[in-house]
């Protein structure tokens, strides 16, 4: 049997805290944030590789902020055989395709010159078998790592697999590397991260913060790690000690959780682990399907029933989903009201890359981690994507990602082609963003439920200071109803539709009455 032994590493560790010196915007509400997830390999190419950076990423912060984006999140950055760097070799290297560590330092500085934040993705539960531990503990009995990684057999043979039961990651490109679950009921583990994820929040150790993340994005969180068995009572017993560390170094320090059953209530994982905010599955599913039950159940319900200080995170696409333009009812105001229910329910909203421009992508079926391809593609910069810049990475003639690729010459979906179009998709998230940071009540305001007679007619109130009343048509035939804007705390006379600007008489606040478009939808101020 392989020997533990306690970490001591004075190499990687970051023992002793530093006065801190916070990045501007510190302590800011998660509500007033607008998100942007991005895949740093799909979004700019700067040095003409083909490959999206990290520096790619910080010459194009201009355009994230001026989209009105408050806060990055970003993808993994770390040394890994996985196109999506989630498996990782080292969790202290970058990969070098995307750059070095200098790189991420710049542009987490950059960030927070512009006042805003950044997350990074983490998914620590794993390492292939070109990580030290295993390298090491495959070839030396008596390997210290041993007890790091966990093992099907006693005589420690056999990793356990890791994420869905793999063994291997099977790469698009044909290269196989093995992966495996570390475990994570190992104190010495624990020590190692609770360590490593101080590490990313101040790489140089300062105490000057502006240099790393301000928190991070959790992968695939559960208390059973692989409902295996081999790794339990994680919740409490190691992903909330490293929350209780990390703040040492950053108080504000924000986590947002990716539940592993995505049909359980969005805040179910954050009790038990002192994090901030979750992935809202259920509610992005049911604003997909335009169905208005489960939208009030998941996106007001469950938020007026969640703990103080637990925030709903609200997607309606990310990388481990198809984009919203392929689920999504095939009309362009379908689109719009799916940005308008993103950003103007409660919670803290986030945008997927390329999703302000409509891409479009879907999952594939296949053996190899190609499946996902399409729904991770290059940012539609230009309507060329041949020209400098395009992070077109996954060009390989004859695979299915490619020759189906969403990535179309002229089809409307790229920035070039929308940026000075006052009724594209780009503009109208552009509109709703600013409305959201400009309107208290959109912001972090409460939320309940106006009733209306007609199943597909939503409407649900703001309220900070001055209420709003949001009603929306989820369906694309044209409705007219009649609904109580007085319980939403709005009164009879002069009101603004704030998506037109324009006037709005109400005589009757208890029986006003609107005609919808369809896919359409008032904001009533």
């Amino acid at each position: 049997m392989k020997k533990a032994f306690l970490l001591t590493m004075a190499v990687v560790a970051g023992a002793v805290f530093m006065p801190l010196t916070h990045a501007d915007g510190a302590g800011k509400p998660p509500t007033q944030e607008i998100y942007y997830q991005v895949m740093v390999r799909s979004f700019y190419d700067s040095n003409g590789d083909g490959i999206g950076d990290l520096r790619g990423l910080q010459s194009k912060l201009d355009y994230i902020q001026d989209l009105g984006v408050t806060a990055l999140w970003i993808m993994p950055v770390f040394a890994s055989p996985a196109y999506f760097n989630y498996y990782a070799d080292d969790f202290y290297k970058v990969d070098p395709t995307l750059g070095t560590l200098e790189d991420f330092r710049s542009l987490c500085k950059d960030v927070h010159k512009r006042g805003m934040k950044i997350l990074l993705d983490m998914e620590t539960q794993y390492i292939t078998k070109r990580h030290e531990w295993f390298v090491d503990a495959e070839k030396n009995q008596q390997s210290r790592y041993g007890d790091w990684i966990a093992w099907v057999d006693r005589e420690e043979n056999i990793p356990q697999a890791a994420f869905g039961g793999f063994t291997e990651n099977y790469s698009y490109d044909g290269v196989r590397t093995g992966i495996m679950s570390l475990n994570l009921n190992n104190p010495a583990v624990l020590e190692y991260q609770k360590k490593l994820y101080a590490y990313w929040l101040d790489p140089d150790r300062d105490g000057n913060l502006s240099d790393g993340v301000d928190g991070y994005r959790m992968d695939h969180l559960m208390d059973d790690l692989e409902n295996a068995g081999f790794a339990t009572n994680l919740l409490s017993g190691f992903w909330a000690p490293i929350v209780k560390y990390t703040k040492k170094v950053n108080p504000n320090v924000f986590y947002v959780v990716e539940p592993n059953n995505w049909g359980v209530r969005w805040d179910t994982t954050l009790y038990a682990t002192g994090m901030d905010s979750a992935f809202n599955m259920m509610l992005r599913g049911a604003i997909a399907n335009m169905a208005k039950d489960s939208i009030i159940d998941n996106g007001i319900t469950s938020i007026q029933a969640a703990g103080k200080g637990k925030y709903s995170f609200t997607i309606i696409e990310n990388h481990d989903n198809n984009r919203f333009a392929s689920e999504a009812p095939s009309n362009p105001d379908a689109l719009k009201l799916g940005a308008l229910l993103n950003i103007a329910l409660p919670g803290v909203p986030c945008l997927y890359y390329g999703q302000e421009l409509g891409a479009k992508g879907e999952f594939i079926k296949g053996m190899d981690d190609g499946n996902d391809i399409p729904r991770r593609e290059a940012f539609r910069w230009y309507k060329d994507w041949t020209k400098k810049g395009m992070a077109v990475w996954y060009k390989m003639p004859g695979r299915e990602f490619w020759e189906d690729s969403a990535v179309k010459q002229n089809d409307g979906t790229t920035l070039e082609e929308q940026k000075n179009d006052p009724s594209s998709l780009y503009a109208f998230y552009k509109k709703m963003i600013a409305l959201r940071k400009k309107t208290p009540s959109l912001m972090d305001g409460t939320a309940s439920v106006i009733k209306t007679d007609d199943e597909w007619v939503l409407a649900f109130a703001r309220k900070r200071d001055i209420p709003c009343a949001v009603i929306a048509n989820l369906s694309d035939q044209e409705k007219t109803v009649t609904i109580d804007l007085a319980s939403a705390g709005l009164k009879k006379g002069q009101h603004a539709d704030l998506l037109t600007e324009k006037r709005i008489e109400v005589a009757d606040a208890s029986r006003f009455s609107v005609k919808l478009k369809p896919y359409g939808a008032v904001i009533i101020e």
